[in-house]
C-alpha cells in the first residue's frame, strides 16, 4: 500500500536554520520532513524574513532533497511569487527528507521566518 501525499508546510527561521557563509556552518541542526517518496510536489514562499537587522527583505529559500533518479535534483532555490516543482527521489541515502535553509552572509542579525508550502501535483 503506498502512502497518499498531503500538503504540508515547513518554518524556516533565518536566524537559526542559515548556512553562516562567515563561519562555514550551519547555525544549527537543520530538521527535515519526510516526504512521499516519488511524489511531486509545488512549493511556494511566503516570507517575512529580513537580514541585517530588519532592514534587507529575504524572498528566497534553498531546499535540499537527496536523491539518486532525479538528475535535476538535490539543491533548489524557491523564490516568494513564483513555484517550484520538485520530485521526491524513489533512491538515495535518506532521499524522502526535505530541509529547508537561508544563506547569508553573517545570520546574527537576522529577523522574522518564512514558510515553505508543499502541495502535491496530481498525475
Amino acid at each position: 500500500m503506498s502512502t497518499k501525499a498531503t500538503k504540508f508546510t515547513m518554518t524556516v527561521n533565518p536566524l537559526t536554520d542559515v548556512l553562516d557563509i562567515t563561519k562555514g556552518k550551519l547555525m544549527t541542526d537543520l530538521i527535515p520532513y519526510d516526504a512521499v517518496s516519488g511524489q511531486e510536489y509545488a512549493v511556494s514562499l511566503t516570507s517575512k524574513a529580513k537580514y541585517h537587522k530588519n532592514e534587507l527583505p529575504v524572498n528566497k529559500v534553498v531546499i535540499y532533497n537527496t536523491t539518486n533518479t532525479n538528475p535535476k535534483g538535490w539543491f533548489y532555490v524557491v523564490e516568494e511569487g513564483q513555484s517550484t516543482v520538485i520530485t521526491i527521489g524513489k533512491e538515495g541515502t535518506e532521499n524522502t527528507k526535505v530541509y529547508a535553509f537561508f544563506i547569508d552572509i553573517t545570520a546574527q542579525d537576522n529577523t522574522g521566518s518564512a514558510t515553505l508550502t508543499f502541495t502535491p501535483v496530481c498525475e
